[in-house]
């Protein structure tokens, strides 16, 4: 996935999770949801109201 495609933020098969949810059943409902319709990726890392990449301390790692 490229800097622009993370920039260009979440659509219909894209998502974006700063980390592992902690409440498993939303999580799974994304999961489910990408399996039932086009597909996708779920991507870990990236905050998904930002667009910020994520280190796992939850700070970007770009400074």
């Amino acid at each position: 996935m490229t800097k622009e495609e993370i920039l260009a933020g979440e659509s219909e098969v894209l998502e974006f999770k700063r980390d592992v949810p902690e409440q498993s059943i939303k999580f799974i409902k994304t999961v489910v949801a990408f399996a039932n319709g086009k597909g996708g990726m779920i991507v870990f890392g990236v905050d998904d109201n930002r667009g910020h990449f994520c280190s796992r301390g939850g700070n970007d790692p770009r400074g």
